[in-house]
C-alpha cells in the first residue's frame, strides 16, 4: 500500500492544480463579467455598419493602408473583411521563414535577394448566426516594391501567393496552407467562443471591457512558418491608461496579447501584442511585436460627412484588372486627411 506521506502528496498537488485552475479560469468571469464575443462585437458593427480605415506603421514609419468592414449575407450569417496593402516590408527581418520559402521558388541564393517587397492581402472570417466562427480565407500576394527598386527585384513579373484556409469542425480547426509547391494542412483546438485574430487585420471593436477579464486568441498570420501559420494567444484587459490619439488624448483600456499559461511549458510571458480601446469599445490602436521590429496599426478618424464610402473587394475587383492596382489609390483617397496626424504609443 502507499505511505500516509505519498496520499498527502497527491492530495495537495490536486488542490494546487485545481487552485490554479480556478483562479486563472473560473474566477476572472465571476469579478468582471464576461470577456468580448462576436456577438457583442458584431452588436456594436450593426450600428453604423461602416468600414475602418487603419494606417500601418513600422517601427513608427509609414508603412500602408489596411481597412476593414462586416458584411450581413444570407441566414444571418456575417463576414468579417480585410483589405491590406504594405509597401517596402522588409521580409527577411520579419517572416525569415517565408523569405526561405521566396528564396526558393526564385532558385537564388538568400543573400543575393532585395528582402523588401510588398504585399496585398485580403482576408474574410465567417460568423455564424450563433456567434461562433465558421471558417476563414486569407491571401497574400507578394509582389515587388513600388518604384525603381520594383522594377530591378526578382519578383518583378512573378506571382507568388500565400493563402491560408480554415474550418471549424467541432472543436477543430483543421488549415490547409499553400505557397507555391508547399502545401501543409493542419489542425489546432480551438476553445469555445474563441476570438479568432489576424495578424494584418486589427478587430475594429472589442466592447463591454472591464479590467481584468481574459479570453482566448487563435491568431493566424503571415508571418509565421507557413508549416505552423497559427497560434493560440492569452488575452487580458490589464490597465486603464491615457492614450493620445491623433489630436486628442484618449481614456482607454489596455488588451495584452500573450502565449496563453494554460498551453505548453515555455513559461514565456512577453506582450506579443497590445491593443487601445476607448470608451466605446473602439480598437483606435493595435501594436504587434514580429522578431525584431513591431507592427503599428493607428485607427484612422471617421469620414466626413458627404465623403463616399470606401470601396469594397468585390467592386474594386470588378472596377479594374486586379484587385491589388485598384486597392491602393481607393485606400489613399479616403485618408489623404489623416496621413500627417501624429502617432505617439505608451506601450511599455
Amino acid at each position: 500500500m502507499f505511505s500516509r506521506w505519498y496520499t498527502i502528496a497527491v492530495a495537495l498537488f490536486w488542490m494546487a492544480a485545481m487552485g490554479w485552475l480556478f483562479q486563472q479560469k473560473l474566477l476572472p468571469p465571476l469579478l468582471v463579467g464576461d470577456p468580448p464575443n462576436y456577438r457583442t462585437i458584431l452588436n456594436e458593427e450593426t450600428v453604423d455598419n461602416l468600414p475602418v480605415s487603419w494606417d500601418v506603421f513600422l517601427n513608427d514609419r509609414e508603412l500602408g493602408k489596411a481597412t476593414t468592414r462586416t458584411e450581413r449575407q444570407k441566414e444571418a450569417v456575417s463576414e468579417i473583411q480585410s483589405t491590406v496593402d504594405l509597401n517596402e516590408l522588409p521580409l527577411r527581418e520579419i517572416a525569415p521563414a517565408v523569405f526561405s520559402l521566396v528564396s526558393k521558388l526564385l532558385g537564388e541564393d538568400a543573400n543575393s535577394i532585395d528582402s523588401r517587397i510588398s504585399i496585398h492581402a485580403e482576408s474574410t472570417l465567417q460568423v455564424d448566426p450563433l456567434g461562433h466562427a465558421n471558417n476563414f480565407r486569407s491571401t497574400i500576394k507578394l509582389q515587388p516594391p513600388s518604384g525603381e527598386s520594383g522594377k530591378r527585384s526578382p519578383l518583378a513579373g512573378l506571382n507568388l501567393t500565400l493563402s491560408m484556409r480554415g474550418q471549424v469542425v467541432a472543436d477543430q480547426m483543421e488549415i490547409k496552407v499553400k505557397f507555391g509547391d508547399f502545401e501543409r494542412q493542419t489542425e489546432i483546438y480551438l476553445p469555445a467562443d474563441a476570438l479568432i485574430g489576424d495578424v494584418l487585420s486589427p478587430p475594429n471593436y472589442l466592447p463591454e471591457l472591464r479590467v481584468g477579464q481574459t479570453w482566448t486568441v487563435p491568431i493566424y498570420s503571415p508571418f509565421r512558418d507557413p508549416s505552423d501559420p497559427m497560434e493560440i494567444l492569452h488575452a487580458t484587459v490589464e490597465r486603464k491608461e491615457l492614450t493620445r490619439w491623433h489630436d486628442a488624448l484618449v481614456h482607454t483600456l489596455v488588451v495584452a496579447y500573450r502565449n496563453d499559461p494554460g498551453r505548453g511549458m515555455s513559461g514565456d510571458q512577453n506582450v506579443r501584442a497590445q491593443a487601445w480601446v476607448d470608451e466605446r469599445g473602439q480598437v483606435i490602436k493595435q501594436e504587434v511585436a514580429l522578431p525584431t521590429v513591431r507592427l503599428q496599426f493607428v485607427r484612422c478618424l471617421p469620414p466626413k460627412p458627404g465623403d463616399p464610402a470606401p470601396a469594397t473587394p468585390a467592386q474594386l475587383e470588378g472596377a479594374a484588372g486586379t484587385t491589388a492596382d485598384a486597392v491602393q489609390p481607393s485606400l489613399q483617397d479616403r485618408t489623404d486627411d489623416n496621413t500627417s496626424a501624429e502617432f505617439s504609443t505608451n506601450a511599455p
